[in-house]
């Protein structure tokens, strides 16, 4: 029962930020660099703030029940793809805390010109294909997870 618990956290901390992160490549972070650059810079700010009190909860939930699921299981589970998804999590922190912060900071600075947001807002959509595709492979994966524990 609690190994359940846990993937059903799991699945939905990870299905959560599937959907989300496809949102903010296709629309949010393409239509970043619309913004005038004399208010672009505390937009930036302010959805780094506010992106964080969504973001952080939801992507805290998901490293610990992936952690969890890898050793605490349905029956029925093999450890081994919950094992690959957890890399895949931590592959996501990482990406995010050394590629993306950085590149969220650089645009809420107020000392750009707008050619160096111009090439952030375009490195960051480009780069962010990486974890939008991790987490798509992750939503995969627990989708597999939850099946392959079905008893029918």
């Amino acid at each position: 029962m609690l190994g359940w618990l846990i993937l059903l956290l799991n699945a939905a901390a990870t299905l959560f930020m599937v959907g989300l992160i496809w949102f903010v490549q296709i629309v949010h972070y393409p239509l970043m660099r619309m913004l005038p650059e004399e208010v672009s810079y505390r937009y930036a700010a302010e959805h780094q703030w506010r992106t964080t009190w969504i973001v952080a909860p939801v992507m805290f939930v998901e490293a610990i029940t992936g952690l969890l699921v890898v050793f605490v299981h349905p029956v029925g589970m093999g450890p081994v793809v919950a094992a690959l998804g957890f890399l895949l999590i931590v592959f996501i922190f990482y990406r995010t805390g050394v590629v993306h912060v950085p590149q969220h900071r650089f645009l809420a600075s107020q000392h750009e010109v707008e050619t160096c947001r111009d090439e952030t807002c375009r490195e960051l959509v480009r780069s962010n294909w990486l974890r939008t595709f991790a987490w798509t492979i992750r939503g995969a994966i627990v989708g597999f997870m939850l099946v392959e524990c079905i008893d029918i």
